[in-house]
């Protein structure tokens, strides 16, 4: 079983990277403070997914915070303030035309997108997040980067 001390010292950068990129800087610490205050009295998680599970209360703790101010998360600015500069300007372009086609999802296909790519997660782990089966997430991750590509193929076709 995993203690919740080595836990801790292994997935607080992970769930801070995560928070960070939904809140800003301002606030990420303490809403990471906060996940892991929840985590401690629901301790242990089920199996050996800490990461997910800690990822699922960072989630809620996130939608909880931007309920409690009343403000929904522009669509269009979702992580947008972390990204890195790139290096070349064709790499700058893809990444504009990424978050605009990103923009244009409902917050169920970023999130689920966002799990996947950003986090890294494996389906199974983003079906801990979320709180639904496996095959339920492997079909919302397919359905969500069709929808993204078609998203895409517009926004680049309208380019042309």
């Amino acid at each position: 079983m995993l203690s919740f001390e080595s836990s801790y010292r292994q997935c607080y950068p992970s769930v801070l990277a995560y928070v960070r990129r939904r809140t800003d800087d301002n606030v990420a610490e303490d809403l990471c403070a906060e996940v892991f205050t929840r985590a401690w009295s629901g301790w242990p998680p089920r199996g050996d997914l800490a990461l997910p599970w800690l990822y699922g209360i960072a989630r809620n703790v996130v939608l909880e915070h931007y309920r409690q101010r009343q403000v929904s998360v522009p669509l269009d600015s979702v992580g947008e303030h972390n990204l890195q500069e790139p290096s070349a300007e064709s790499r700058a372009a893809a990444n504009v035309d990424i978050m605009r086609a990103l923009g244009e999802l409902g917050d169920n296909d970023r999130e689920i997108l966002t799990l996947h790519a950003w986090e890294g997660l494996t389906p199974a782990e983003i079906a801990v997040v979320l709180g639904i089966s496996e095959n339920s997430s492997r079909v919302r991750l397919h359905r969500a980067r069709a929808r993204l590509a078609t998203c895409l193929h517009t926004t680049i076709g309208a380019k042309r």
